[in-house]
């Protein structure tokens, strides 16, 4: 995946925490290309348990803060995103790293 303007919001904080999530994608594609992904996903499912809850947290923050008019779409798509990883960090945690994982 590569960063582009077209994704920008153009609030700093949350472009460059949209580029973390690329760069991190990013390893576990790498990762996964030289046979590595087995390992690599567990770290990648661990960042993603804090920083998808502080990412969506600052978004929600400036929805608010600006009277954002898809704010209660955008949260919902939010809470539907954390109930998948959840239920897939849970998939991973009893299955391992499967392909399907």
């Amino acid at each position: 995946m590569k960063w582009t303007e077209d994704l920008a919001t153009g609030v700093t904080q949350i472009d460059d925490q949209h580029k973390e999530l690329i760069e991190r994608v990013n390893q576990l594609l790498a990762a996964c290309s030289e046979g590595r992904g087995k390992e690599e996903v567990g770290r990648t499912l661990n960042f993603l348990s804090d920083y998808i809850v502080f990412h969506f947290g600052t978004e929600e923050k400036y929805m608010t803060q600006y009277d954002y008019p898809g704010y209660n779409s955008h949260k919902a798509q939010h809470t539907g995103f954390i109930k998948e990883f959840t239920d897939l960090k849970g998939k991973f945690e009893t299955e391992g790293p499967t392909l399907e994982v």
